[in-house]
C-alpha cells in the first residue's frame, strides 16, 4: 500500500509539474499570437488604407473631370449643343487628351443619345440603369454596370448640364474600363507575400478585384461572404469603418470606403485574408525552443516530486481512507493519527469539514424538496401561459384572414380603377385602417322624373380609432356601415353618406346614451377618413373629408385639400356638446374638383405622416410627404407605390412602427373619361328604352 500511496503522491507532483509547464506553454503561445495579431493588423490597416485611399482618390478625380467636361461652352452654346457632329468632334478631342477614357456620350435630358465618340446607338433611348436612377435626384450619378453601348463591364461618370438659367439641357457620360481601377494599386499589392489574399467587393459581394481568384472578377462573389456578411451587413448595431476578425482558419481584415472630398464613396469594402497557420509560423518556431529547453527543468522537477511522495506517503494513505469514508456518507469515521504539524492540522480540518457537510446536506434535502414543488408549479403555469398565447395568436391570425376577405381583392379594384395603387402596412397582425372601392349603380324609378344619375365610383381611406384588434373591430363595424349606405341604398351623395356614418355609428356604440351608462363603459371611439364620389361621365370628382385631407397632382403641382375638422361618432363628451353644430348636414364641406387627363389623386391615414423617424426622432409629416410625391410623378403609380414605401421605411430605421398605415394613389386617363361617357349614354338609353 506503501508503494501504490507512493506511486499516486509522485504521479500528482508530475501532473502539478507538466500542468505548470503547459501553462507557461500556453502563456508565452497567448502573448506571441496577441503580438503577432496586433502587428498583423497594423500591417494589413496600412495597407488597406493606402489602397482604399487611392481608389477614392482616383474616383473623386474622375468625378471632377466629369464636372470639368459639363462646364464646356459647347454644351452651353444653344446654337450648337445639338449639333450632332461638333459636340462628337469636340468629345473626341477630349477623350484623346485623356486616354484613360474609354468612351464620352451626351445624352437628352430624356435620355436620347445625341453624340459618342465610338458613333454607338446614335438616335437610341438609354433605359433606365443605376446612374439615370440616381439623376432623377442628383446632379451627378456613378456606378459600376454593363455599358449598353459597349458590352463591357465600365464604371460610369454622369453629370447633369444646365444653361444659365437653370434649366437641364442635357447630360454628359464618361466610361472607363474596370481593369483601369485595378492600375491604380496593383503595384502596392506585395508580389511576395503569396498568402496574403487581398479583394475588393461591391454591397452585394460581387468581386470587383482579387489578387488570388483573378479568374471570378465580377462573375463570383466572394467565397466567404456568409463570413463576412455577418460583420459587414447584418445586425443592428453600428457598421465600423474598419474592423479586424479571425474566422474559418483565416485572420480578415476589411476597410470600408472613407470617401475623398466631395465624394462619399460606393460603399465598396476592401478585405484582406491570410491563414493563421501562416501568420502564426514564427510564434511556432519560438514555442519549439521553449519547449526544448524546459526538458531539463522538468527531470529536476520529477526527482522533487520523488522525494516529496516518499515524505508523504504513509499520512497522505490514512487521510485518504477517511476521506473515503466520508465519500461514502460516513461522516462518523475516525483514525488513529499522531502528528504535531500541518497533517495534524489537515486532519482535524477534515474532521470538522465533515460535521458541518452533514448538517448541511441534511438543510439542503429539506430546501431541495420545496424548490422541487416550486418548479413544478412554475413549469406548469408556464405551460398554461404559452397554451393561451398559442390560442390567443390562432384567433388573431384567423381574425386577419376574415379581414383581408372583407377589403376589395385586386382584380376588382383594377376592374374600377385600371390606374392605381394601395400601400397597406398595419402595425400589428389586424388593422383600424382599411380602404373601400365600389362603383354604384344608380336606381332611377320611372315614377320618379328629373336627371337620371350617372354610375358613380366611391373610393375612401379610412382610419379608425385605435390599431390591433380593437381597431379591428371598429374597421368591421365601419365596412358594413358603408356596404349598406353606399352599395344597399345608393348614396351618393358625400354629404348623406357622412352624417350616416356618423348616426350610425352612434347608434350602433350607444354614444348617445349616457343616462344609464358608466362613464368607464362609455365607448368615445370612432373613425377618420377621406371619401370621393367619381363622376367620369362629367369629369367631376366630390371630396368631403372628416379630419383627412386629399392631395391632387396637376401639372407637376401637389395641391391640398383639407377636409372637414370632426370625426365620425366619439359620443356627446367627445364633441363638448358641439354634435349638432359639427354634424348638421348644412355645415358639413364638400369640394367639388373638375378631373383633367392624368390627374393623380393621393389619399392616406395618419399613420403615415405621424410615423417617427429613428434619426431624427420627429414625424413624417404631410411636408415630406407631398415632397416626396413630386419627384417621382413622372413614374408609373406602381413604380411610386414601391419608392415611397422604401422612403417611409427609410425614415422609420428601426424605430418602432406608430400606427396601421394607408397610402392610396389613383388617376383616370382621356380613354377612361371615354368610357365613363359611353356608360352614361348607355344608361341613359337603357332607361328611355324602359319607359
Amino acid at each position: 500500500m506503501k508503494v501504490s500511496i507512493y506511486l499516486k503522491v509522485t504521479i500528482f507532483s508530475l501532473i502539478l509539474v507538466l500542468f505548470t509547464g503547459l501553462a507557461l506553454y500556453w502563456v508565452s503561445k497567448q502573448n506571441t499570437e496577441e503580438s503577432l495579431e496586433s502587428q498583423i493588423g497594423l500591417n494589413l490597416k496600412n495597407q488597406s488604407d493606402y489602397i482604399i485611399n487611392s481608389i477614392d482618390h482616383f474616383i473623386f478625380e474622375r468625378q471632377s473631370d466629369i464636372r470639368h467636361i459639363a462646364q464646356d461652352q459647347i454644351f452651353l452654346d444653344s446654337a450648337t449643343n445639338r449639333h450632332r457632329e461638333k459636340i462628337t468632334n469636340r468629345l473626341l478631342k477630349i477623350k484623346s487628351e485623356n486616354p484613360l477614357y474609354e468612351s464620352f456620350s451626351f445624352f437628352t435630358p430624356q435620355r436620347i443619345r445625341i453624340a459618342d465618340t465610338k458613333n454607338l446607338k446614335i438616335g437610341k433611348r438609354h433605359s433606365y440603369t443605376k446612374y439615370w436612377t440616381q439623376l432623377m435626384y442628383k446632379e451627378a450619378a456613378f456606378d459600376v454596370s454593363l455599358s449598353e453601348s459597349l458590352g463591357e463591364v465600365v464604371m460610369h461618370f454622369a453629370q447633369t448640364i444646365r444653361n444659365p438659367t437653370g434649366k437641364k439641357i442635357g447630360i454628359v457620360v464618361s466610361r472607363i474600363l474596370i481593369k483601369r481601377l485595378y492600375e491604380v494599386f496593383s503595384n502596392i499589392i506585395p508580389r511576395s507575400n503569396q498568402d496574403l489574399k487581398i479583394d475588393l467587393i461591391d454591397t452585394n459581394g460581387m468581386l470587383l478585384y482579387s489578387s488570388s481568384r483573378p479568374q471570378d472578377v465580377l462573375k463570383k462573389k466572394h467565397p466567404k461572404l456568409l463570413i463576412l456578411n455577418k460583420y459587414l451587413w447584418s445586425g443592428s448595431g453600428p457598421k465600423l469603418k474598419q474592423h479586424s476578425f479571425e474566422a474559418d482558419g483565416d485572420i480578415f481584415f476589411y476597410r470600408r470606403q472613407p470617401g475623398y472630398l466631395t465624394y462619399t464613396g460606393s460603399e465598396w469594402v476592401l478585405v484582406t485574408s491570410i491563414s493563421k497557420t501562416v501568420a502564426y509560423t514564427p510564434a511556432q518556431k519560438l514555442r519549439n525552443r521553449l519547449f526544448q529547453n524546459s526538458i531539463p527543468v522538468i527531470i529536476i522537477a520529477i526527482i522533487i516530486a520523488l522525494l516529496f511522495a516518499h515524505y508523504f506517503s504513509r499520512p497522505i494513505v490514512l487521510l485518504a481512507k477517511l476521506a473515503q469514508e466520508y465519500g461514502k456518507g460516513n461522516f462518523l469515521a475516525k483514525i488513529n493519527f499522531k502528528s504535531n504539524d500541518e497533517r495534524q492540522f489537515l486532519h482535524r480540518s477534515l474532521t470538522w469539514m465533515a460535521t458541518q457537510l452533514r448538517s448541511k446536506i441534511e438543510e439542503q434535502e429539506g430546501l431541495n424538496i420545496n424548490l422541487a414543488q416550486k418548479v413544478k408549479e412554475i413549469e406548469d403555469q408556464n405551460k398554461e401561459i404559452q397554451y393561451q398565447r398559442g390560442q390567443i395568436t390562432a384567433s388573431i391570425s384567423y381574425a386577419e384572414r376574415l379581414q383581408k376577405a372583407l377589403l376589395p381583392n385586386n382584380s376588382m379594384i383594377k376592374e374600377i380603377l385600371p390606374h392605381c395603387f394601395v400601400f397597406f402596412k398595419p402595425r400589428d397582425i389586424v388593422s383600424g385602417d382599411f380602404y373601400w372601392v365600389s362603383k354604384v349603380t344608380p336606381t332611377q324609378s320611372p315614377l320618379t322624373s328629373g336627371k337620371i344619375e350617372n354610375h358613380k365610383i366611391v373610393i375612401a381611406a379610412i382610419d379608425c380609432t385605435g390599431h390591433g384588434v380593437p381597431g379591428a373591430f371598429m374597421s368591421v363595424i365601419a365596412y358594413n356601415l358603408l356596404y349598406q349606405i353606399v352599395d344597399v341604398e345608393k348614396n351618393t351623395d358625400p354629404v348623406i353618406i357622412l352624417h350616416n356614418l356618423n348616426r350610425r355609428m352612434k347608434i350602433l356604440l350607444h354614444q348617445n346614451e349616457t343616462s344609464h351608462i358608466a362613464n368607464d363603459d362609455m365607448v368615445t371611439d370612432g373613425m377618420d377618413l377621406s371619401l370621393c364620389i367619381i363622376d367620369l361621365a362629367n369629369q367631376v370628382l366630390e371630396f368631403a373629408g372628416a379630419n383627412r385631407p386629399l392631395f391632387l397632382v396637376r401639372n407637376q403641382q401637389v395641391v391640398e385639400f383639407k377636409g372637414n375638422k370632426w370625426s365620425i361618432g366619439g359620443g356627446i363628451d367627445y364633441f363638448n356638446n358641439r354634435t349638432q353644430r359639427t354634424h348638421d348636414n348644412e355645415q358639413l364641406q364638400t369640394t367639388t374638383i373638375n378631373l383633367k387627363a392624368e390627374d393623380t389623386i393621393y389619399l392616406f391615414s395618419d399613420g403615415i405622416t405621424d410615423q417617427f423617424g429613428e434619426a431624427t426622432q420627429s414625424k413624417y409629416t404631410a411636408k415630406k410627404l407631398k415632397a416626396a410625391i413630386n419627384q417621382i410623378q413622372e413614374l408609373p403609380l406602381n413604380a411610386q407605390r414601391n419608392i415611397l414605401a422604401r422612403n417611409i421605411s427609410q425614415w422609420q430605421g428601426n424605430e418602432p412602427q406608430t400606427d396601421d398605415m394607408l397610402l392610396m394613389g389613383f388617376k383616370f386617363t382621356e380613354k377612361d373619361f371615354q368610357k365613363g361617357r359611353e356608360e352614361a349614354n348607355n344608361h341613359q338609353a337603357k332607361y328611355h328604352l324602359l319607359n
